[in-house]
C-alpha cells in the first residue's frame, strides 16, 4: 500500500494522494483477501510488483542510475516468482526509451545507459538462477515446461460457444454475476467457466495436457507443432476468446472495482489529453500482464490483482483534479461586498 501510494504522490504531488491511492488499494486487496489464505504466490507478487512499479516510476522520474538498476532486479525477481513477468522487459525498456528521449520535459542524459543498466541487473538475477537450474537439474532456464502447459490449457477456451462469449462479459461483472449466475457450484448455463465442474474449460485444457504428458512424456518438444495446428485450424477463435478472459481479469478488487476501474479510464483519458504521461507509463506494465494472462491463462483474477495499483492510483489522481478543480473555483468566485459598519 505504501508503494502504491508513494507512486500517487510522485504522478500526483500532494499529501491526500498518498492517503487515497493507499486506501483505496488496501480496499482493493481486502476485497480479495480470499485467496492470500491459500499457499499461493498472489502476495508475494503484489508485493514485489509494487516496489518494481515504484522504482521504475523513480527511474523515470528522476533519471537516476540507482533506481534503473534496482527495477532491473526487482523485474528480475518478479520473474523469478512467476516466468510470465519475463515478458515486462522488452516493455520496460521501450517505454524508458520513449520516455527518456521523446516524452520527459527534462530529457534526462544517458539514457539509453541507464537502460543497459537495467537491463543488465535483469540478466544477472536470471543468470544465477538459471545457472543454479544447470548445475541442480542439468538444464539451463528458469523452468521447464511451464508456458507449454499453460498454453494447452488456454487451447480450450477456445471452443467457447457465442452464448458463452456473450454471457462472459455481465458473468464476470462483480456484483451482477452473482445475481444472475450460479458462480459457486456452476449449476447454470456458465457451467464451464467454474473450474471443478464436470466439462469445464479448466477440466478439458487439464484432461489434455495430462494426456499428452503420458503420451510424449515432455510438451516442450511438441508444443510448436501444438501451436501451429491451433492457430492454423482455430487462429480467429483464440483471438476472439482473448477479449472476453481480459474482460473477466481486469476485475481485480471485486466490488471495489466497479469505483476503481471507471475512474482509472477516466484519469488515462484526462493524462492523455493533459500531457501527463507517467500515470499512463505506470499502468502500462500491468495492463500487459493482463493481455498476457488473457492469451495463455484463464479468466480469474487472482491472477491480475497488480492492477489494484495503477486503479488506486488513478482514482486519487481524479480525486485531486477534482479538488483542485473546486478550489480553483472556490478562488474566482466573486465575494459579496461587506456592509460598512455605522459609526458611532
Amino acid at each position: 500500500m505504501i508503494a502504491v501510494g508513494r507512486a500517487a504522490e510522485i504522478i500526483v504531488p500532494g499529501k491526500p494522494t498518498f492517503l487515497v491511492a493507499g486506501l483505496l488499494a488496501l480496499a482493493g486487496l481486502a476485497a480479495e483477501s480470499d485467496i492470500f489464505s491459500y499457499v499461493m504466490t498472489e502476495s508475494a507478487i503484489f508485493a514485489i510488483y509494487g516496489v518494481f512499479a515504484l522504482h521504475i516510476l523513480l527511474a523515470w522520474k528522476t533519471g537516476q542510475t540507482r533506481y534503473f538498476i534496482s527495477s532491473g532486479g526487482l523485474l528480475g525477481l518478479l520473474s523469478l516468482t512467476k516466468p510470465s513477468f519475463v515478458a515486462l522487459f522488452p516493455v520496460i525498456v521501450a517505454l524508458s526509451l520513449l520516455y527518456g528521449y521523446r516524452l520527459s520535459k527534462e530529457q534526462p542524459p544517458r539514457t539509453g545507459a541507464r537502460v543497459l543498466g537495467f537491463g543488465l541487473t535483469f540478466a544477472i538475477v536470471l543468470g544465477v538462477w538459471a545457472g543454479r537450474n544447470a548445475i541442480s537439474v542439468g538444464k539451463f532456464g528458469l523452468t521447464e515446461e511451464y508456458g507449454a502447459a499453460a498454453l494447452i490449457e488456454r487451447f480450450a477456451y477456445d471452443d467457447m460457444t457465442a452464448r458463452e462469449f456473450l454471457q462472459a462479459f455481465p458473468y464476470c461483472m462483480p456484483g451482477v454475476g452473482d445475481l444472475a449466475f450460479d458462480r459457486v457450484y456452476g449449476t447454470g448455463s456458465m457451467h464451464r467457466f467454474v473450474y471443478h465442474t464436470a466439462g469445464s474449460f479448466f477440466h478439458v485444457g487439464r484432461e489434455r495436457r495430462d494426456t499428452l504428458v503420458r503420451q510424449h512424456e515432455r510438451l516442450d518438444p511438441i508444443i510448436g507443432g501444438i501451436v501451429l495446428d491451433e492457430m492454423g485450424a482455430r487462429w480467429w477463435r483464440y483471438l476472439v476468446t482473448d477479449i472476453p478472459l481480459a474482460w473477466c481479469g481486469m476485475w481485480a478488487g471485486w466490488l471495489v472495482s466497479l469505483v476503481l476501474i471507471p475512474a482509472f479510464a477516466m484519469a488515462s483519458m484526462r493524462a492523455f489529453t493533459t500531457g501527463q504521461p507517467l500515470l499512463l507509463l505506470y499502468a502500462a506494465p500491468a495492463l500487459t500482464m493482463l493481455a498476457l494472462h488473457a492469451a495463455v491463462g484463464n479468466h480469474y483474477t487472482r491472477y491480475d490483482l497488480i492492477l489494484i495499483g495503477p486503479y488506486a492510483v488513478g482514482a486519487a489522481f481524479i480525486v485531486a483534479w477534482w479538488y483542485r478543480h473546486r478550489r480553483h473555483k472556490s478562488v474566482l468566485r466573486p465575494r459579496p461586498d461587506r456592509p460598512l459598519s455605522k459609526r458611532r
